[in-house]
């Protein structure tokens, strides 16, 4: 979750601590799904990556309210990321 959403400059706050902590959530979901009988098959995959996505959102949000800074390093990356897609916006206008 966090390799894809991480690359979003919308999720710029959300840091180390929120990212290993939504893994950590997302295991009881995972053993909770294989624990319980006659688990629908698509909701084992689900269940795991719904609670990975929230905590991953929410603790993101609570960083930003809270005004955790994001680390230059960060910003740095994500702007690196962003300028094909600004090199392509002024071409093509």
């Amino acid at each position: 979750m966090a390799l894809l959403l991480g690359l979003f400059r919308t999720f710029r706050h959300t840091d180390g601590r929120v990212t290993i902590g939504s893994v950590i959530c997302g295991f009881p979901a995972f053993a909770l799904t294989k624990l319980l009988p006659d688990f629908p098959a698509d909701w084992e995959v689900a269940t795991p990556l719904i609670v990975c996505a929230l905590v991953f959102i929410v603790g993101g949000l609570v960083n930003r309210a809270v005004g955790r800074p994001v680390r230059e390093e960060a910003d740095a990356l994500l702007d690196t990321l962003a300028e094909p897609e600004r090199e392509a916006e002024r071409t093509a206008s």
